[in-house]
């Protein structure tokens, strides 16, 4: 492992700091120096390539710690604010539920980790940390089931790793494997392991840029496909190797919106849903104040 003072592009670290959040500091910034200096690039999109040189040099640059007020994170995954006005129908629905304070509260509770901005209405809570559980809620309110009830997940795109922290909270136990661009698989690494949820060796949650990992989960039994504004963001060839029509999912999960860079979404999912009549599909229209559209499959037994 790279030492703090052994690489230009890893800064020292304050000596308070405990010895394991000290270890997984240095580690991010040695990644991300790396991939800093060979200026990796994998399959992406303008939009994200962009995204992913932003995020390099924030992490070099910056503390980590606030990494919720970068604008690189604020332009593409913080829920919050007045742009976001719609939270406040998210929150009303989950408080709604018969199972609001032993179940959905808990989920939309934030640890602080990165400084996430308060979220009115809600003590303790987060915009994207509700945003999140909003989305598990319209999984079970499609018929697809709770995210517990899944033996495994695999989520495509997995930001920085929050709804991985929501889908744990709600009850999850089972493998979670979260794909990413290699800049966010190394945040997601650091924020995880921040919050009691180390990815690696002897976990259950795994995070990996490889797209053979995601090839390889695509058959396992019981496992959920999550892909919340992720895959409808990506090139059409990455989209047909990551979920052939031949997956075995057990159900799926998805957040798009109608066309990314000139790609008509809502014609690809809708061949999406063609290609797998053994699913039960449900949404897929716009939602009202925030033109989200969910869509959820469960394979029929």
């Amino acid at each position: 492992m790279a030492t703090p003072g052994g690489d230009p592009y890893v800064r020292r670290v304050v000596d308070t700091e405990p010895s394991a959040a000290r270890e997984r500091l240095v580690q991010l910034r040695a990644e991300i120096g790396a991939l800093h200096r060979t200026a990796a690039q994998a399959t992406t999109t303008a939009h994200w390539a962009q995204g992913r040189r932003r995020l390099r040099e924030a992490v070099l640059a910056d503390d980590p710690q606030v990494f919720l007020t970068w604008p690189v994170i604020r332009d593409t995954m913080l829920v919050a604010g007045e742009r976001h006005a719609y939270l406040a129908a998210e929150l009303a629905a989950l408080q709604a539920q018969d199972d609001w304070s032993s179940r959905w509260r808990s989920a939309c509770e934030d640890d602080g980790t990165g400084a996430p901005p308060p979220l009115p209405g809600l003590p303790g809570g987060s915009g994207n940390r509700l945003h999140h559980a909003y989305q598990f809620l319209q999984l079970e309110r499609a018929g697809g089931g709770s995210v517990r009830d899944y033996r495994g997940v695999v989520e495509f795109g997995g930001g920085y790793g929050a709804l991985c922290a929501v889908a744990h909270r709600l009850g999850f136990t089972g493998d979670y494997l979260l794909f990413d661009l290699p800049e966010w698989s190394a945040l997601q690494r650091w924020y995880l392991g921040e919050i009691g949820l180390p990815a690696g060796d002897g976990s259950r949650v795994r995070v990996s840029s490889t797209e053979d990992d995601v090839v390889a989960a695509r058959t396992a039994p019981g496992t959920l496909f999550v892909a919340m504004w992720s895959l409808s963001e990506t090139p059409l060839e990455l989209r047909d190797r990551v979920l052939p029509g031949d997956d075995r999912y057990a159900g799926y999960l998805f957040g798009y919106q109608a066309q990314f860079e000139g790609i008509d979404n809502l014609a690809w999912f809708a061949q999406l849903r063609q290609d797998r009549p053994d699913v039960e599909w449900s949404g897929g229209e716009p939602e009202e104040g925030s033109g989200n559209r969910y869509l959820v499959g469960r394979r029929r037994a």
